[in-house]
């Protein structure tokens, strides 16, 4: 969670953005800590990296070389890894290389622990931090990427390895793994688990030797790319949020403030989906002013959100405010040509809120 303490600077009151202000996230790992920490949902704008490839070609690697990119850190991850390749049989270690790129001179338990790997196995290299053509040469030579990181976000080096069609090993907790398949572009492994990673070495090492089978792995890497990391996927994901904040306002926005009530909220949620107006043309944005019953609110605002992911908004406060300051809050988050706020206790007529947009805009 490092990487979101920027979030706590940049936008310290989350919950008062203005409702032009559009939260992105860049992977479900990125989506679930936002979430759990903030209490909104995010959607997703995958970062792109420009394809600089030959296309589809694959480059010719003669052995197992795996490349790891980053200065070794514990968040990083690599003692893990240095300490699979110390357990990994001499027959099979020999046959590899193993470089590290990007390491700096920032000591630490990690980096010793690389330098001493280094002395012990002449097939360990590291190079030092370096421009982006250079990097791109040292993936083009490699046969697979490794992510060892206990947490990241994307992990670019991994998209960047995908797009010269070089499968990753990787671990569950970097944010590019969600968009990968585990046995058929990458070998997705837990973290902190030097079993996993060692088996996802013999597994990379025994595919290598296997031409055909390799081949396969890197072309499933290469459309992986394709699909969520290429620049014309990043071109229309940004088009399609555009056309989504521009040209698809609804025309209702419903705001209900809840705490602790759940008893009456799926009453309440019925009646509002169940609108003449039809539930495509409103948006139901929920606030859980900070409920204390154990959950059970919480869990069923999301179980809401979830059944319509894109019309209901779960925004929930860590401390309890008055109702005056919820209702501000939520109408911040409002898109709707009319907004109207309904109690948790009240079921409403199917056709209220058609009655209230044909003529004018009120508050219940």
């Amino acid at each position: 969670e490092n990487y979101f303490e920027l979030l706590n600077t940049v936008l310290p009151d989350i919950g008062k953005l203005n409702k032009n202000i559009k939260i992105l996230s860049v992977s479900e790992v990125v989506a679930d800590i936002i979430k759990i920490r903030y209490g909104i949902n995010t959607d997703k704008l995958i970062p792109m990296t420009e394809d600089i490839s030959l296309g589809d070609k694959i480059e010719q690697v003669k052995k197992p070389i795996f490349l790891n990119v980053g200065h070794p850190s514990v968040l990083k991850g690599q003692d893990i890894l240095i300490k699979a390749i110390y357990a990994l049989p001499t027959k099979i270690r020999e046959k590899c290389e193993f470089v590290f790129a990007g390491v700096n001179e920032t000591d630490n338990e990690v980096l010793k622990l690389l330098n001493r790997a280094k002395k012990d196995f002449n097939n360990i290299k590291i190079f030092p931090m370096m421009k982006k053509f250079e990097l791109m040469k040292l993936i083009a030579k490699s046969a697979f990427i490794t992510v060892s990181s206990r947490s990241e976000t994307v992990s670019l080096a991994a998209a960047e390895g995908m797009m010269l069609s070089k499968p990753c090993i990787i671990t569950e907790k970097c944010g590019a793994a969600g968009y990968m398949t585990d046995g058929e572009d990458s070998f997705i492994i837990k973290i902190n688990d030097e079993k996993e990673m060692l088996e996802a070495l013999l597994k990379a090492v025994k595919i290598f030797e296997n031409k055909d089978k390799y081949k396969v792995m890197c072309l499933n890497a290469r459309e992986t790319y394709k699909k969520y990391f290429s620049k014309e996927k990043f071109e229309t994901e940004v088009l399609k949020i555009i056309d989504e904040r521009l040209y698809k306002e609804k025309l209702m926005s419903v705001i209900i403030i809840c705490k602790n009530d759940s008893k009456c909220l799926p009453g309440c949620f019925v009646s509002l989906v169940k609108q003449t107006i039809g539930i495509r043309n409103i948006e139901l944005i929920f606030i859980d002013n900070s409920s204390d019953d154990g959950g059970a609110t919480w869990r069923l605002l999301n179980e809401m959100e979830r059944a319509y992911p894109e019309n209901v908004a779960v925004i929930g406060l860590n401390e309890s405010t008055d109702e005056e300051e919820a209702k501000n809050i939520a109408l911040s988050y409002a898109g709707g040509k009319y907004t109207a706020f309904v109690d948790t206790d009240t079921y409403i007529p199917a056709n209220f809120l058609l009655e209230l947009y044909r003529n004018y805009t009120i508050m219940l």
